[in-house]
Formats: structure tokens, sequence, C-alpha cells
């Protein structure tokens, strides 16, 4: 006979088509600080003995008063590339397949329709009530639950994705329940959670936590027009959606980015700040588009703005793109064909850098404006291009904030860079020779054995990176991939729906950590919502901190004292203990 089965799985659990996922330990507490979000997800299985349809419709319903209930599909994507040559032994798979990762939200109202998005999904519905069953409007104070139908397909494990939100402190109690379309009163699933919310309210995060936000993509993807009303549109979006993960400061395309993209080559402009070319040699400025940039971010909460570099990636050799009009025409002034030490860059740069800087000052805060000379200058041959290239910019930006990403030990050392974004898998050097803040950062390079938030790893080697953070005290964190739309440097567009790998050349994942989904409204991944789950722990140690010390911290997130970029406890179940422990001591520390 047909059988249908519906179980609760933590938020570190990827269900996997194929494979019956981990259960939710309920032993393990469940709580948040005031404005967060406890997840989990509600996997299903429909096993088929041949006869009838080759599904079965479900209803799930998560009930709690008091509290705020979101539902998301979760839904496979496919990776191209899971792994590389050499990857160590921590990866969930490494073949190609489809992997889940895409988060679609269930719809709002009865008989409401999701969108079908551009990877081909087909629409499935779904609503959110009260918990006394009256239609909900988004956002509606005393909601209390949600409600979605799921399609459980034949043979495979799927999941839903359930965010609560308590509305006000105390002991919320929760009841999943899951039952079958044609059998409503005979459960498939019915379980209950308590859920503590503290009042307690974490700080703002105290790293700059800083990501590549990519601007072309966005208008490529949507064939808008770059900064018409709809590009800004799926800009703002996007913006929200990285404060959500815990992102404050956002790479601001003053001009076009001259990373990820191929010698020669050019990404699609996306320059915010308008250049007139007003006799051979001047320049004038304009910041309208910058502004408008700069307010977004502050609506969301961003709290720093990062520069592109000014000049070309690995070594300095060439000058950042600039776009320019030029009488009646708008020009590309400088690029790959200016040499970085041409004096014409240096006199541009001389009248563009303080004109910028005292813009920033007057709108923003210069001290909260990261500037960058080259991305991952290496070896001795560029170092001292490099250097040329550093004393240029910090003769117009004396006093600015300028961190480059390295992995390279000399160039610190020799005090050519020194506020660096160090490489997770090079960092143990430069933490024994620190002399100030540091910053960490991976990519795809940082696939053995460190922190990183491919598709294809645990979760846990996705939210290890705040313990990391915390217990070696860094400063900040950057990421290149927030929304890199395009494949390996920049040679075309993609869809990211079809292709999460930039051409098969990046481990699935390492590029993007939201799908842009319909109406410039983003899709969040699961790899969000656990990157966003580690800034709220990491805002935790910070809070218990101030109230108990940080040894108080450290006791409970490293008591052994044995935590590093490469050693760390690989079992799901730790970092859920850790975290209700953290609570834990803070409730009993107030």
């Amino acid at each position: 006979m047909p059988r249908t089965r519906a179980l609760l799985v933590d938020s570190l659990e990827k269900v996997f088509t194929d494979t019956e996922p981990r259960p939710l330990d309920p032993a393990t507490r469940a709580s948040v600080l005031r404005g967060e979000s406890y997840s989990f997800q509600i996997a299903h299985h429909f096993t088929h003995d041949g006869d009838g349809p080759a599904f079965d419709d479900l209803d799930l319903e998560v009930a709690a008063a008091g509290c705020t209930v979101r539902l998301a599909r979760v839904e496979t994507v496919p990776v191209q590339l899971a792994a590389l040559p050499g990857h160590d032994d921590d990866y969930l798979r490494t073949a190609p397949g489809l992997y889940p990762d895409l988060l679609v939200p269930c719809s709002v109202g009865p008989d409401a329709q999701v969108p079908a998005s551009r990877a081909g999904l087909p629409p499935q519905g779904g609503t959110e009530e009260r918990g006394d069953g009256e239609p909900r409007g988004d956002g509606e104070p005393g909601f209390g639950g949600a409600r979605a139908a799921r399609a459980s397909l034949v043979n495979q494990w799927q999941a839903v994705w359930v965010d609560v939100t308590p509305h006000a402190p105390g002991r919320h109690p929760l009841t999943v329940r899951v039952t079958r379309a044609s059998d409503p009163h005979t459960p498939l699933l019915d379980q209950r959670l308590d859920l503590d919310a503290l009042d307690a309210e974490a700080p703002p995060l105290g790293i700059v936590n800083t990501h590549w936000f990519h601007l072309d993509g966005l208008a490529q993807y949507y064939g808008v027009p770059v900064f018409g009303e709809q590009h800004w549109h799926a800009i703002d979006r996007q913006v929200a959606a990285a404060a959500r993960m815990g992102v404050n400061s956002l790479l601001t395309s003053a001009w076009t980015p001259p990373v990820d993209t191929a010698v020669g080559a050019y990404r699609t402009p996306t320059q915010l700040i308008d250049i007139e070319v007003t006799e051979p040699g001047r320049y004038a400025f304009g910041f309208d588009r910058l502004r408008r940039w700069a307010d977004i971010c502050r609506d969301h909460g961003i709290t720093h703005l990062e520069m592109p570099h000014l000049f070309s990636q690995w070594g300095a050799t060439a000058a950042a793109p600039f776009y320019a009009r030029v009488g009646d025409a708008k020009k590309r002034i400088f690029g790959w064909e200016t040499d970085s030490t041409d004096p014409r860059y240096a006199e541009f740069l001389g009248q563009l850098l303080p004109a910028l800087a005292a813009e920033l000052s007057a709108t923003w805060s210069l001290d909260r404006v990261i500037f960058h000379v080259s991305d991952e200058p290496h070896g001795p041959e560029q170092l001292e291009r490099y250097r040329a290239a550093k004393q240029l910019v910090a003769r117009h930006l004396e006093g600015v904030t300028l961190v480059d990403a390295l992995s390279g030990l000399e160039y610190y050392e020799s005090g050519v860079v020194e506020l660096p974004a160090v490489a997770v898998d090079a960092i143990e050097p430069f933490l024994a020779a620190r002399r100030g803040p540091l910053w960490a950062y991976y990519c795809i390079a940082q696939n053995r054995l460190v922190a990183n938030r491919f598709i294809c790893q645990p979760a846990y080697r996705n939210l290890v990176i705040a313990h990391q953070l915390y217990v070696h005290d860094l400063q900040g964190f950057l990421h290149w991939g927030f929304n890199f739309y395009n494949t390996t440097m920049s040679r075309a567009p993609l869809d990211p729906y079809r292709d999460t790998t930039a051409g098969g050349a990046f481990i699935g994942g390492d590029t993007f950590m939201v799908y842009p989904g319909p109406g410039g409204e983003p899709h969040e991944s699961l790899r969000f919502k656990v990157f966003a789950q580690a800034m709220c722990d990491l805002r935790a140690m910070q809070l218990l901190e101030t109230l108990a010390g940080r040894e108080a911290v450290l006791a409970i997130v490293d008591p052994e004292g044995t935590l590093t970029f490469s050693e760390y406890p690989r079992d799901p179940a730790h970092y859920l203990r850790v975290r209700a422990a953290l609570h834990a001591a803070i409730a009993a520390a107030r």
C-alpha cells in the first residue's frame, strides 16, 4: 500500500531526495533572543506501490500563538561541480546532481499560487492563516500559525522550511501537524515543541561583515536597463535580504568592480558615480546615484560601504574601469589598457578620491567606508607594484580604512598591508604574527578542512565561522559572492536556477547566496539561513560577554581551547547545543 511519512528535522540538516534525514532531537532546547527566528524543517516521503497517482497531497500546519510563522518549500538545484580534486572527507556528497538549497516561500492567502520561477518549478498552492483560521495579511500582529499545501512526490524525501518569530518573551508552544488531503482527521505527524523567547536582545554585530554585491547580474537576469526603476527595485530587495543575513557592509559599485573579470574584457558597466571630462586631464563628478544607493543601504541597516578596488585583481597591473562623458559620448577612459603606473591615472585619482572622500564625509561617515587597492596580491614579484599602487591611493585617503584580501604573509610582515582579510586556510601564521585587527575570508580556494558554505557541504561548516571569528577575536569577515550571476571571470551572464557553478568552474554555491525571484524579490537559500543563524550566534556571544565576561563565552564555545580554523567539531548537534547553552547563560546572567 502507499505510505506517507513525515518528521521534524533541524535547521542544520540538508534533506536529499534519496536519503532519510536525521530527525530533530527534541531534547535540544529551542530558544531565541528578541527579534530572532527559530527554524526547523518538516520532511516528508511518499512511497508508491504502482497504483494511483505518483504523489500524495499533504496539508502542513504550524500553530504557534503569539508568533509569526513563515513556510518555504526546500527545492533542489543542479550542482555541476560539487567538489574539487583533493577535497577532504567532510562533504555530504561530491558527485554532480540535484542538491537541496533553494527556498521558495509558500504563498499567502486562500487559493493563492506561488509564481513559478525561471527554474521551471511547478506552482504549488498554499495558505498562511491565524491560529483561529482567519486569513491574515503579511506581518499582521497576533498571527499565530501557518498552513501550506505540498505535493509529496513518489519515493522522494522533500522538506518545508519553517521560521517562527515570537512577538513577546516567554514560552511559546509550537504544534506541527501534517495530514493527507484525503484523510484530514488522521495526522501523519502531530508533534509539539516548546520555544523559549528570551527577554534579551543581542547587540548589533560587532564585526564588519562585508559581502560583494554585484549590480550587473541583477540587470542582466531581469533584462532591465542598468539603474532603471526596475533595476533599483531589485537592488533594494536584495540589499534588504543581505541585511536579513546579518550583512552590515556591501560592495558599493561607485565604479564597476575590476574583480572577477577576464584580462582585456569588461563587465556590464554599473558605475554609480557620474564623471565628465571637462577638458583634457580635468574631471567633474556627480554623486546622485551613489547617494540613492547609500540611502537604500541606510534604510535597511547597512552600516558600512565598501568601495571597489582601484586596481586590477592579482597584482595591481592595470587601472580599474572608469566611464565618463566626453563631449556628447560616454566612453571608457581607463581600464585594462591603462598601466597602473600611468601618470594620467594618477592625476585622475588625485581628483576623484578627494571628491569622493568629501562626498562620503558629508553624506555617510568616512570612518565607515572601506577602500581597496588590489585583490589578493601575491608573490614577491607583485609586492613592489602593489606598494606603489597603495602609496598612490593612501596619499589621497589619509586615515581611511584600507583592507585587501591576502594569503601571503610577506605583505603583512613588511607592513605593506596593515589590515588584511586573510584566507581562512592561510590565517594561522597571521594570527601568530598579528599586531592589530585582522579579518578573514573564504572562497572557492578554501575547500579543504576549513569553513565554507558550498551547497555540497554540511551546514555546520557554514555555521562554525561565527565560533572561529569570536574565539580568535577577528574584526571582520569578507565574502565575494552574495549575488554573482555570471560565469567565471564574467565572460557571460547565467541563470542561477540552472547553473550554480559559474559555468562549471566554481563549486556549487560559491558565487551567490540568494536567487533572483519573481518581481525582483530574492529567494533565499539554505546557506543564507544558516549563515544568518551564525551571525545571530556571534551576536549572542557578544551579549553574553557583556553580561558575564569573555571567559564565560569561551567556556561554552571553546572549553578545551582547541578550536582553530581547520580543527573544529564535525557534529551538527554540537552547534545546536552551544546555541542553547549560550541562551541559557544569557538568561541566567540577567
